[in-house]
């Protein structure tokens, strides 16, 4: 089957900067075009991608029969997965319903749970709001290609770890988290494994005497508060999650207002 794709490199400020698209078919060009910055920087790269977005939509869908269909009903390929595929709605709603550790908990509890408790570990830890946003969206690109356990992408290798960093790059930029998720990466990291400990403390039969230990959690205390409100539906955590990501959208927004005088 042919593989259509494309490529944006940025041009040197020599040749007056902006982008290059090249247009893939099979990984051999076949077009593109240049997209200097006679305004900004940031809108021509908005015209270079508006204008890669429009080819992958020309091309056939006959031709890449590994598309998925949305919640809200769009097509999207994951493996080239651009920011106007994504949707906060979608977002929500999918990890509403994907359980963490493959199912292995006491009850159900989905990555929007776990998402929602990364940021609200780091608001007890005062991160400001684009960490906060950024830890809230940390996993938001599963929405997109699922959940696979740790151990699961380990034994997959560089397959799923290249596609999981092009859909989360993706994902980001549509989201605008993109800075935020790399200015903070340490801290959401960090918050992310006191998630896990609080997860597998109150959701796991995990018997230190026992089971192996799990070494990434190593010299990492849980979370002082449990893993609450667990008898929810998936759709009531839908909505909770999209009501903390317009409130932390909307505090960010007013964070970046220039004060009044």
């Amino acid at each position: 089957m042919t593989e259509y794709s494309y490529r944006i490199d940025p041009r040197p400020e020599t040749l007056g900067g902006g982008y290059r698209l090249r247009l893939l078919c099979d990984g051999a060009e076949v077009g593109g075009g240049v997209f200097p910055a006679d305004g900004s920087d940031a809108e021509a790269y908005e015209e270079t991608l508006a204008e890669a977005s429009a080819w992958l939509a020309s091309r056939s869908q006959a031709s890449s029969p590994c598309h998925m269909l949305s919640f809200s009903g769009r097509d999207y390929l994951p493996t080239q997965m651009v920011p106007a595929d994504v949707h906060i709605e979608d977002v929500a709603h999918a990890l509403s319903l994907i359980c963490r550790f493959g199912g292995h908990t006491k009850v159900h509890y989905s990555v929007a749970q776990h998402s929602l408790l990364v940021a609200r570990i780091l608001a007890e830890w005062g991160a400001p709001v684009d960490a906060q946003l950024a830890g809230l969206l940390h996993d938001a690109h599963e929405a997109y290609i699922g959940d696979i356990p740790t151990p699961i992408k380990s034994a997959v290798g560089l397959a799923w770890r290249d596609l999981e960093a092009d859909v989360a790059a993706a994902v980001r930029r549509a989201l605008d988290v993109t800075f935020a998720s790399h200015d903070w990466e340490d801290l959401i990291k960090y918050a992310d494994l006191v998630a896990l400990a609080t997860e597998r403390r109150d959701l796991m039969h995990f018997d230190a005497d026992r089971n192996l230990p799990w070494r990434i959690l190593g010299g990492v205390a849980p979370f002082h508060e449990k893993v609450a409100a667990l008898g929810w539906s998936p759709q009531w955590w839908a909505d909770v999650f999209l009501d903390r990501y317009e409130a932390l959208r909307s505090a960010r927004e007013a964070a970046r207002l220039p004060h009044a005088a």
